[in-house]
């Protein structure tokens, strides 16, 4: 494993700074914490080259979390280094930010997503803040070039893209090898020709949007709605972006269903994500019957837990009456 450098360099306020490689586009994470503390997580965790996630809990460790192996940065987090924390997070308004607290998560730039947890604040039964932050889920972004090559031979078949659900558990890679799909689609790379992608990005966890522009790479012909209610914002970019695939990542409520129906009554091909581990899962899913009923999608791919992101376990594609297991 390359080793990655860490410099000190000092700042307006005298103040040292960590810097790590350009390529590497996690400075927006590192500075949410103190210098002292970044140097020590870079240090313990060999640099964040491979990690996926940095825990931090009010009273514990800091954990960094690389594939199966954790590595701890100490000392434990105090309340006044958590509030540190949220106080970086908070640079923009609170007034801003006010929407993503009731979600339970912020999108930096970058595309890393910080997962909150605390004391919900309720108003006639709906989450209208958070306070008393406890832990913080901070999910490192990045693009994997590559991840979704294996795949994308069951996907398009003859020139044409089919409708696809990428099937796995939490942390099989189904977010990171979507964007993989998204890009390679609409740049057309490899492929007869590019793609008009239209993404629904409710969570912001694709393409990463900041400002009103994608922090991660989704492909030069990719349009995207960002946190918006996937149904809606699927049903919108069917109506407004006339595109020829839809992207959009954990289906999950009957109304995400019947958006996907939309779009393939419409001639739209779909490419999306769930959650689950076997065909089975699909068939036993409260309100989701007609993704099987109706074989909504043609190719079905369950991705493997191991830690090779993009790895197909199971491939299955709706023929001659049924899904037959291809891979």
């Amino acid at each position: 494993m390359t080793m990655t450098k860490i410099t000190f360099q000092r700042t307006p306020d005298f103040k040292p700074a960590v810097a790590i490689k350009k390529e590497d586009n996690f400075q927006e994470v590192l500075d949410l914490f103190s210098p002292e503390r970044s140097a020590d997580i870079i240090r313990m965790a060999d640099g964040l080259n491979d990690a996926q996630e940095i825990r931090v809990r009010l009273g514990q460790a800091v954990l960094v979390r690389k594939q199966q192996r954790e590595y701890m940065s100490l000392p434990k987090v105090s309340k006044a280094e958590m509030e540190d924390i949220l106080e970086r997070l908070n640079k923009s308004s609170l007034y801003a930010l006010e929407e993503e607290y009731r979600q339970g998560f912020i999108t930096l730039e970058g595309g890393h997503r910080v997962g909150l947890s605390g004391k919900a604040l309720l108003q006639r039964g709906e989450i209208r803040a958070l306070k008393d932050i406890n832990a913080l889920n901070i999910r490192l972004a990045r693009n994997i070039y590559g991840a979704a090559d294996e795949l994308l031979r069951y996907i398009c078949v003859d020139s044409e893209v089919q409708s696809t659900l990428l099937l796995g558990a939490p942390g099989a890679g189904k977010t990171t090898v979507l964007r993989e799909i998204i890009r390679t689609l609409s740049n057309g790379e490899g492929l007869f020709r590019a793609y008009q992608v239209a993404l629904a990005d409710e969570r912001s966890e694709l393409a990463g949007m900041y400002e009103g522009k994608s922090s991660l790479d989704v492909g030069a012909r990719t349009d995207i709605m960002d946190s918006c209610p996937k149904a809606q914002a699927m049903r919108m970019l069917i109506r407004s972006m006339a595109p020829e695939v839809l992207a959009a990542d954990e289906l999950g409520t009957r109304e995400d269903i019947r958006a996907v129906e939309e779009a393939l009554t419409a001639g739209i091909a779909v490419i999306a994500t769930m959650h689950g581990k076997s065909m089975e899962d699909l068939y036993n899913r409260p309100g989701l019957e007609n993704i099987m009923a109706k074989h909504l999608f043609r190719t079905i791919i369950i991705l493997s837990d191991n830690r090779c992101k993009g790895r197909a376990e199971q491939i299955y594609r709706w023929q001659n009456g049924t899904y037959e297991r291809v891979k």
